[in-house]
């Protein structure tokens, strides 16, 4: 849909950008950052031992990280030409200047190892007419972008729905977390979630496919979003967004603090699952979608359930519901997510 868009952006919807160049490699010491960030212990990440010892014969990144890998250089700030900005924060949208990540899908076809050189290029898939809400006024705008490594092969896919909003005049502060609820119309948002025990983490223990079962549970995690965290998680993730470090900032645009961003909220749902399935489960795909912000001081579970299992192509894969709740049992995130696991040990 199209309706109430200027000739200016109708132009750009199902257009392709040119290939954006990732201003970094993949690196072992921005892996550790993020593990640090996430407290992830799985020893594909930063164990060089085990991981030579595994399929990949190396150290991978944790698929989860897609985004970090493709943020650009904060400084200087990089001169793209317009053919390469189909991008949903730059294009010109009325005074929208507020933006929330609504949902976000990524497929995750290769891993990504140290030395790895990524390029990735960006459709307009939608950008809706103005609508009104709680958080203001603003276009809901679709993206899939495709990601390449060095030898041009398709790693990864994402796909995108942000909100770009400018702020109702009238709002007190704090009340942004019902009205993004509002925005975000998530399936179970606002319900009340089970945080059940925190996980003991990844250690040697390797699931396997014929051990699982639909309704099976998967032990939450928890972390506290303390300050530390939070400057940990956008300098890990490389989200510098405002919103996500500047107290200031984020109340001005109707928050009652900074919160945490949703790729960082993606890593823990990472964690959550090879915690419970140990280094040999393998992600493939994760869908999430916004419910509450997870603000500073805020403590967090991450949990799920297995809904599916099934064989594709011969091999092992399950499928999840995830979820994210804060203390307070609302829930902040619903996730799904598709994880490959070997079918019986050899």
């Amino acid at each position: 849909m199209t309706t109430g868009l200027s000739p200016e952006i109708r132009k750009y919807i199902g257009r392709v950008s040119v290939p954006v160049e990732a201003a970094d490699e993949v690196n072992k010491a921005m892996i550790r950052i993020w593990c640090e960030m996430l407290e992830d212990a799985n020893p594909l990440y930063t164990n060089e031992t085990y991981a030579r010892s595994s399929e990949y014969r190396g150290i991978i990144s944790p698929p989860t990280m897609l985004l970090t890998w493709a943020m650009p250089a904060y400084w200087p700030a990089p001169h793209l030409p317009p053919e390469a900005l189909i991008d949903q924060m730059d294009l010109p949208l009325e005074d929208l200047s507020l933006n929330l990540s609504v949902e976000a899908t990524d497929e995750y076809l290769l891993p990504l190892r140290p030395g790895d050189k990524l390029s990735y290029r960006t459709r307009l898939d939608n950008v809706t007419p103005l609508k009104q809400t709680r958080l203001g006024s603003g276009r809901f705008i679709t993206t899939t972008t495709f990601y390449h490594n060095q030898r041009e092969e398709v790693v990864a896919t994402h796909l995108h729905v942000l909100f770009r909003y400018t702020s109702a005049e009238v709002q007190p502060p704090g009340h942004a977390g019902e009205q993004t609820q509002e925005v975000l119309a998530t399936p179970s948002g606002g319900v009340e979630g089970n945080a059940g025990e925190a996980s003991p983490g990844t250690g040697s223990r390797h699931l396997f496919w014929k051990e699982v079962e639909p309704s099976m549970e998967i032990p939450a995690i928890s972390l506290e979003l303390t300050t530390t965290r939070m400057i940990m998680a956008a300098a890990g993730t490389r989200d510098l967004y405002p919103i996500h470090h500047d107290p200031e900032f984020a109340r001005a645009a109707g928050h009652k603090d900074m919160l945490v961003n949703v790729i960082f909220q993606g890593g823990l749902l990472g964690r959550c699952i090879t915690d419970w399935t140990g280094p040999s489960g393998i992600l493939r795909r994760l869908r999430v979608a916004g419910g509450v912000p997870c603000y500073r001081g805020d403590t967090i579970w991450a949990s799920g359930r297995v809904i599916r299992k099934y064989l594709v192509e011969g091999e092992g894969r399950i499928d999840c519901q995830l979820h994210i709740t804060k203390q307070d049992g609302m829930v902040a995130v619903n996730a799904e997510a598709s994880v490959d696991l070997p079918r019986h040990s050899v």
